[in-house]
């Protein structure tokens, strides 16, 4: 495998030489840069039988692309849901599953295969049934090329492919974007609406559908903001007065609107939310203000809202700042809590000092044993978390699931969940502890959006209390340094030497 690069294991039921170069070339342009690692075709049932196998080799993800038609005819489509079954239990990364169309003159029988695969195990479903229509595909298969070298398809319709498997994976390993910031007039409708009013904008079809996909983008995670240059009265009408409005106010955490750059609006959200620019998506219909906003925070994914219909309807779905992978509990609720906290500050600016905000946030800090179902925010923690993190360690999905399947005394995971009476931050950090004559800290990943609420010197607390306990009279933090952990570093001076419930805290820097 190429240095610095993840490998994709790939196992198809034909020929699938076409799919490397487009593969490669996305590659070189991702954010994160994939390898395609190839099983030999027509083998996917060896493949997935086999726990050597290349195709069960380390691997970021694994996709198993078949041809309905391709079943092997020693094999009942019964087997072949089991084998895949078996395949997904023992495997701690995710088995991606894509059915290709078969030849129209082909028979059908067997079509529908992997939806039985995908209802009756963990794998996930890579829809291709759209590819055409979505990359203007006029001719998907190559019935010459397919009878001569089991090369089904044309080339176009590899490159698709190629690309859909790609973006599927490349969402699950890239940072992800956090907030998408909408123009109004010529976005989320035709028309200006200080000059035509609330009932003359046109808002169509194609506007209703993004606004549908955006307020599914809000479900899944992401911070929805309006950034326009308009009368605060005139957009409130609009969002008021029309019922055809898919997008409403509640789907928005906060809003930039005025005559000011919106490159200034986007930097003063990004104040606001405490998240990093290049965490933003900015949509406008204007070339303009995507310029002048690219021009500005090159970090900032700018996207121009087309004006014809059939591109404004494939926007989203050939957009890869919008997809999103498969949302945990803690990404559905990030709108809520953002509100929260905007009630926080509120209440920060209310009190007297900083003492009398804390006692009446009223913040609770519970640490409990991870459970499977916190694989995916645990994992999630360790890659995402830059500020506060103790060390360079990053536990996978793989390492915190072998956990939990074979549970060891020696060493435990645990999750930081934070609330206060404003409302719940959720799922906040991970802990990755080793038990022996001292309690072991191998890693301490906290949110930043609980720091500087006294969250991780209760987690110390807690920990002293657990320690004391089991008879451990001594809890050592590892430290290293990273270009981005110095509020983890600081906190770390803080606490060393200090004795909590009878246990005293020690810091080893390397």
């Amino acid at each position: 495998m190429t240095a610095g690069r993840r490998a994709v294991a790939l196992a198809a039921t034909f020929t699938t030489d076409a799919l490397v170069e487009p593969f490669e070339r996305l590659s070189a342009h991702a954010e994160e840069p994939l390898e395609l690692r190839r099983s030999p075709y027509g083998q996917t049932v060896e493949e997935l039988a086999n726990p050597a196998s290349s195709f069960a080799g380390d691997a970021v993800a694994r996709v198993l692309v078949h041809r309905s038609a391709d079943l092997d005819p020693g094999s009942t489509a019964g087997e072949f849901v089991g084998l895949v079954r078996d395949f997904v239990a023992r495997s701690p990364e995710p088995l991606f599953v894509v059915e290709t169309p078969g030849p129209e003159a082909c028979s059908r029988a067997d079509a529908g295969l992997l939806a039985d695969v995908v209802a009756d195990t963990a794998a996930i479903e890579l829809p291709v049934g759209r590819l055409p229509w979505l990359y203007d595909i006029e001719t998907i298969h190559d019935p010459i090329a397919d009878q001569l070298a089991n090369v089904p398809y044309t080339q176009a319709y590899f490159e698709a492919l190629a690309t859909t498997i790609y973006r599927a994976v490349h969402v699950r390993v890239a940072r992800p974007k956090k907030v998408i910031a909408l123009d109004c007039d010529g976005t989320l409708w035709d028309g200006v609406c200080a000059e035509v009013g609330a009932d003359g904008v046109d808002i169509t079809d194609e506007h209703r559908a993004f606004q549908q996909r955006m307020v599914e983008q809000s479900e899944a995670g992401r911070l929805l903001c309006l950034v326009s240059k308009n009368i605060v009265e005139d957009l409130d009408r609009v969002f008021e007065s029309r019922p055809d409005m898919v997008l409403r106010r509640e789907h928005l955490v906060t809003s930039r609107i005025g005559w000011q750059p919106k490159s200034e609006s986007l930097r003063s959200i990004s104040d606001e939310l405490s998240l990093a620019l290049d965490s933003f998506v900015f949509v406008d219909d204007s070339a303009v203000e995507c310029a002048e906003v690219a021009t500005a925070h090159p970090g900032v994914v700018t996207v121009r809202f087309p004006a014809g219909s059939d591109e404004r309807s494939r926007l989203v779905d050939s957009t890869w700042a919008f997809d999103v992978g498969e949302p945990t509990a803690d990404d559905r609720h990030r709108a809520h809590r953002y509100r929260a906290e905007m009630q926080r500050r509120e209440l920060a600016a209310a009190s007297q000092d900083f003492e009398t905000f804390l006692a009446e946030l009223d913040v609770r800090v519970r640490l409990r044993p991870l459970g499977r179902e916190d694989v995916a925010r645990g994992a999630q923690l360790a890659v995402r978390t830059n500020q506060f993190a103790t060390t360079r360690s990053r536990p996978t999905a793989a390492e915190l699931t072998a956990q939990l399947d074979e549970p060891s005394v020696a060493r435990e995971f645990a999750i930081v969940d934070v609330a206060d009476r404003l409302g719940e931050y959720g799922d906040v950090g991970l802990l990755d502890l080793s038990w022996a004559d001292q309690l072991t800290v191998n890693q301490f990943c906290l949110s930043c959006r609980v720091l500087n609420r006294r969250a991780e010197h209760r987690v110390v607390d807690q920990l002293a209390e657990l320690a004391g306990k089991r008879r451990v009279s001594e809890i050592v933090f590892p430290v290293h340094a990273t270009d981005r952990n110095e509020p983890a570093r600081r906190f770390l001076d803080e606490v060393d030497g200090i004795v909590a419930s009878g246990v005293r805290v020690r810091v080893e820097r390397s």
